[in-house]
């Protein structure tokens, strides 16, 4: 057997795009900034002086997907942001993406993800809730 390697990735100087900041949001942009990562956000009803006080770039949601070497999501779940997460999306974000979803199941369309990491678009995906319409 071949000795294996674990690889991992910088995390300073890489950019962090959060949709939603509420306060789990907030909490982890103020983590991530630790990290010196770049933090980029998209939340329409939050207060863009709230954010750049701690040095967050509010940004449209499709400028986020562009920016973003992670993304997390924060987000309730309404029919604006039911399956946010899909091919689209995932079309406009950079290759090699990570995407956290500690949300809600329903923001992502698990099967467009399942074909963006077989197809390696997106490197790695961290889910902690699923669609329970499947």
């Amino acid at each position: 057997m071949g000795k294996e390697i674990a690889a991992g990735t910088e995390l300073r100087g890489k950019t962090l795009g959060i949709a939603g900041l509420g306060r789990i949001g907030l909490e982890v942009a103020r983590r991530a900034r630790v990290f010196g990562m770049e933090l980029v956000a998209h939340d329409p009803f939050v207060s863009i002086a709230v954010a750049k006080d701690i040095g967050i770039r509010c940004t449209s949601l499709d400028e986020l997907y562009a920016a973003a070497d992670y993304i997390t999501l924060h987000v309730g779940l309404t029919p604006q942001t039911t399956g946010m997460i899909n091919a689209a999306a995932i079309g406009k974000m950079k290759k090699g993406v990570r995407l956290v979803n500690c949300a809600r199941g329903e923001l992502v369309n698990e099967a467009d993800l399942v074909e963006a990491l077989k197809q390696r678009h997106v490197a790695a995906a961290a889910l902690d809730v699923f669609n329970q319409s499947l």
